[in-house]
């Protein structure tokens, strides 16, 4: 048996579809007020921990604004990763995985070479 549909009958099951996947789409999102805890304690374990970054680095990781990277997950659990160029061919990255309103104890810190198209 072959059902005709109407243009208006489409519509219900678009609708329908498009109302249950905007919260979840918000729900994929931080806040700039979610993120900002991350990028601070980010900061303060690199210049904590780096103490081989010359002045000048640390600077840049005190006064400029980080790239920040993340997959969220559920809550407040996200992979992560924060990066400061400080410098013409090097980055230092603060990544991991968990809490991203806890201490990142769990997280590594690298430095390493500016890859093309930063």
């Amino acid at each position: 048996m072959v059902r005709a549909t109407t243009p208006r009958g489409n519509l219900v099951p678009l609708s329908l579809l498009i109302g249950l996947l905007i919260p979840v789409c918000a729900y994929m999102w931080f806040t700039r007020e979610d993120v900002l805890p991350l990028v601070e304690t980010a900061r303060a374990r690199v210049l904590n921990e780096r103490a081989d970054l010359d002045e000048a680095s640390r600077e840049m990781v005190r006064t400029n604004n980080p790239t920040v990277g993340y997959y969220r997950a559920a809550g407040n659990y996200a992979q992560y990763d924060v990066k400061w160029l400080i410098s013409s061919n090097r980055v230092v990255e603060l990544y991991g995985e968990g809490n991203i309103k806890g201490k990142l104890e769990d997280a590594k810190i690298l430095v390493s070479k500016r890859p093309s198209g930063y």
